[in-house]
């Protein structure tokens, strides 16, 4: 539904050409409320290992899987971006436009029917300029063939153009921050490995620090990314395949480049804007757009999904009437006050983590030093395995500062403004989970209870949500405690069994409570049933 007004602009032909990014358990869950389902799971690689070498007696290996109760997707994906634009294509075809036919919007919506929308999905097509009017947004638009001209009107504008975006520069934002000194290259090729060898098994993914950074990622297909930094006389020239040999010549394996397919130098910033929009919240960026950062962590095209889906749902409720006035500007607002903080942080993350592992000369010898001292195996790489998965899955971040974060419930072990824990649940003897009943693009209203007092006021809380579910909410029951709640829910709620009672009580730390989640999954209210309706007043006007 996020898509329902939008015309989505790319200086693409109309096959992508090949890029690649390493997908998280973030963007797996993003994935469900697409279709086809789970095709992420299916079409990525699960990377299970990650070893680092620092020399003759000095390598590490650490498992990559560290969320395991805190998501079904505890381990690491790579997915290229390719297979990402498509699968996001695939459910656009699916769900809401019918491409092949000039992006005409299928008759589905409110009731079934509603008049044809035209938001085609446009290649070859640049934004070169904009104008903000009284009521909407003037947009010039180019055809990169044609070099033709046309111009749009719109309501909103979401500049997700990249690191050279378009709208940024129009809006007059600041893209404050720096440029990395190093540069590097990256190889995407096949490998000729000489075995035995102790490095690179199935799943399994290789960095050396002992001469300089050089970090080897493996594909589903069999090929590998190569990426290292140069060393400072080879700065400007063009990269060659001689160059990459050279440095694999170094590592504590034999390997042959085999079949090269990308070979690029390219170098790095981290920079930020200072605001996600225009003041009156018409005018916004997200990804790349807003932010750029170094590769640590994968964290780029995740953030980005993230700064989208969060502005997603927001403009939904404003384009389909369900926010008033105020409620659209608070909102909007929202976008800003929420992502800007993650993009901040994020920012300040990878660039310490990337200064640590391109650091040159004596930092570099120091901080290799430290990480396989005695002190670095018994403590800080065991600390560093527990944290950097939680911060890499981007499952623990927060929106607790939100305007639109309310309530609390006593006990809970988590507050409005988190993502809902994941717990497994059962109904009619099949399996469930939490991400199971938030999957799509809906609020989820749960009522955690266990006993029949404790949903005594549902029907009231049903009512003071209509407006939510006219956007699609879903409604249930997490009975705990051995109740069986569905003698007393409302036929329109689904009712759940928790399935490991002292699980849940350790993840939700409640055994009763009235929790709305947002479209994005994470928690917009908790607390009790009576003060829902205020919650969702506010939301709708």
């Amino acid at each position: 539904r996020s898509l329902a007004l939008a015309r989505a602009l790319a200086l693409l032909p109309a096959e992508p050409p090949f890029a690649s990014a390493a997908k998280r358990k973030r963007l797996t869950k993003l994935k469900r409320t697409c279709s086809p389902p789970f095709a992420a799971l299916e079409e990525g690689f699960k990377m299970n290992k990650f070893s680092v070498y620092g020399g003759e007696g000095k390598q590490l290996s650490a498992e990559l899987g560290a969320l395991n109760g805190l998501s079904p997707y505890p381990t690491m994906l790579v997915y290229p971006q390719f297979q990402n634009e498509a699968l996001l294509l695939e459910s656009i075809r699916q769900n809401h436009w019918d491409t092949a036919k000039g992006g005409r919007r299928r008759a589905r919506g409110r009731g079934g029917k509603g008049s044809q929308q035209d938001a085609p999905i446009t290649y070859h097509t640049k934004l070169v300029g904009f104008e903000k009017k009284a009521d909407h947004v003037e947009a010039r638009l180019q055809d990169t063939e044609t070099m033709q001209t046309r111009v749009v009107r719109t309501k909103f504008l979401v500049g997700c153009d990249g690191a050279h975006s378009a709208v940024r520069h129009g809006l007059n934002l600041g893209f404050g921050g720096k440029k990395y000194p190093q540069e590097f290259v990256l190889l995407d090729c096949e490998l000729e490995k000489e075995e035995p060898c102790d490095f690179l098994k199935p799943g399994e993914a290789f960095a050396s620090m002992e001469h300089a950074m050089f970090v080897i990622f493996p594909y589903k297909d069999g090929s590998y990314r190569l990426i290292m930094s140069r060393a400072a006389d080879k700065e400007g020239a063009e990269p060659t395949l001689d160059e990459v040999q050279a440095s694999c010549d170094l590592l504590p394996f034999k390997l042959q480049i085999k079949a090269p397919r990308w070979l690029t130098q390219f170098s790095l910033h981290a920079r930020s804007v200072d605001q996600y929009s225009d003041s009156d919240h018409r005018v916004f960026v997200a990804g790349d757009a807003a932010h750029i950062h170094s590769p640590v962590g994968g964290q780029g095209m995740n953030t980005g999904l993230q700064d989208s889906y969060n502005l997603g749902w927001k403009l939904a409720m404003v384009i389909n009437g369900t926010a008033g006035p105020k409620a659209s500007a608070m909102l909007l607002s929202s976008y800003n006050d929420e992502r800007h903080r993650v993009g901040k942080k994020l920012l300040e993350r990878t660039d310490n983590g990337f200064s640590v592992v391109t650091a040159r000369g004596w930092t570099f010898r120091i901080m290799r030093s430290l990480i396989f001292s005695f002190l670095g195996k018994r403590l800080l790489i065991p600390m560093f395995m527990t944290a950097v998965p939680k911060w890499v899955s981007q499952i623990f971040i927060t929106y607790r500062r939100s305007k639109i974060s309310v309530g609390h419930l006593p006990r809970a072990t988590f507050k409005a403004g988190d993502r809902l824990p994941f717990v497994k649940l059962t109904k009619g003897g099949d399996e469930f989970s939490t991400f199971d009943i938030l999957r799509g693009p809906h609020f989820t209203l749960l009522f955690v209870a266990r006993s029949e007092e404790d949903l005594q006021d549902v029907p009231a809380a049903l009512e003071s949500s209509e407006p939510l579910q006219r956007e699609g909410l879903t409604c249930a029951v997490l009975a705990v405690d051995g109740f069986d709640g569905s003698s007393s829910a409302p036929d329109t709620v689904q009712v759940y069994s928790v399935a490991d009672a002292p699980a849940f009580a350790k993840t939700f730390g409640i055994l009763s409570g009235t929790i709305l989640v947002r479209p994005d999954n994470y928690v917009g209210f908790m607390g009790n049933a009576n003060d829902l309706g205020s919650y969702v007043k506010m939301l709708t006007n």
